[in-house]
């Protein structure tokens, strides 16, 4: 009886542990941070950015889960630019930490397109934790074990990304090697990642934009996961954006922009099934940072960026 319940409960863990690598499918950080889709997006804006990003899974619910991370992307030479990240999240029983490192190289087409090619290399730690939890590992001794209760991963990832003006295409890999396991542990596992993505900011007027973007995810043995959000910004200080993504969860945002170095992001996401259903919704926080000198590209991605400067003939 003991192996099967042991059984049962690794198949729920390891589909958790699953789903938690690919949490940030979920988040909507992508809409002011497109670092946060692809290796190829390091140093792709010239600029040195950094955001940290928290969400509340679920609120409302005794042990909802919760994430938190930070990152930084930047330029280092003309072409070559450099991202790192760091990352916590806990549900129920698991602690994950992990740590991202990337690069990417951007190939310039004449003044208005540009390739990039990223490449990354991540490592998580996973452990089990019962204080707290709804887990009781009392019917099962071998759930002590230090066997079950601590696993480590490495994975790589690859992205390339084709830029013309305010279009934005890519694929991405977020995970390249299919269920990489430590040793003794079984808790740590990684299904093969597969990602496409696509945005475009069009500008209406000299003081609005609207951009449409659009994410879709594919885990190994998993159903498609998508995200589709569009954006309107005004004038460069103020945005707001509505989505709808995979298992009818539908999302809100408002941003705002500071002096083109400061901005701040609050998301709202509603779901319309299964325990998204009962709950208060998921509540996410995204604030960034421009370091150094501001440098505006033709083919920029970035939420920071000088304003343009009205026409002659609307100075007073």
């Amino acid at each position: 009886m003991g192996k099967i319940y042991t059984a049962l409960l690794f198949t729920f863990l390891l589909a958790k542990c699953s789903h938690a690598q690919s949490s940030s499918l979920r988040d909507q950080e992508f809409i002011i941070n497109p670092y946060s889709i692809s290796p190829a997006y390091s140093g792709f804006n010239t600029n040195h950015e950094i955001f940290v990003n928290y969400i509340n899974h679920f609120s409302g619910t005794k042990g909802a889960p919760y994430s938190a991370w930070a990152n930084y992307n930047g330029i280092v030479k003309s072409n070559l630019g450099l991202g790192a990240s760091l990352r916590f999240e806990k549900f129920g029983a698991f602690r994950n930490i992990r740590v991202d490192v990337s690069t990417a190289y951007h190939l310039k087409i004449g003044a208005d397109q540009k390739v990039s090619v990223g490449i990354g290399v991540s490592v998580t730690q996973t452990n089990l934790d019962f204080n707290n939890s709804n887990s009781d590992p009392i019917n099962d001794p071998s759930l002590n074990s230090d066997n079950v209760k601590n696993g480590m991963g490495i994975n790589a990832s690859f992205g390339i990304s084709y830029a013309w003006r305010k279009l934005n295409i890519g694929i991405a890999a977020p995970a390249i090697i299919p269920m990489k396991m430590n040793g003794k542990s079984i808790l740590y596992s990684q299904p093969i990642h597969a990602r496409v993505y696509a945005a475009y900011e069009m500008m209406i007027n000299r003081k609005f934009a609207v951009k449409p973007a659009f994410v879709l995810d594919y885990i190994l043995h998993s159903p498609i996961n998508y995200n589709a959000v569009i954006t309107v910004k005004y004038d460069n200080l103020l945005f707001v954006n509505v989505g709808f993504g995979a298992q009818n969860i539908f999302s809100g945002g408002v941003g705002v922009i500071i002096a083109q170095r400061f901005t701040g992001q609050y998301t709202f996401k509603y779901g319309l099934n299964g325990i998204a259903n009962s709950t208060y919704g998921s509540h996410e926080i995204c604030i960034g940072i421009l370091v150094g000198k501001i440098k505006n590209a033709t083919t920029s991605n970035s939420i920071f960026g000088k304003k343009n400067k009205s026409p002659y003939h609307d100075w007073e």
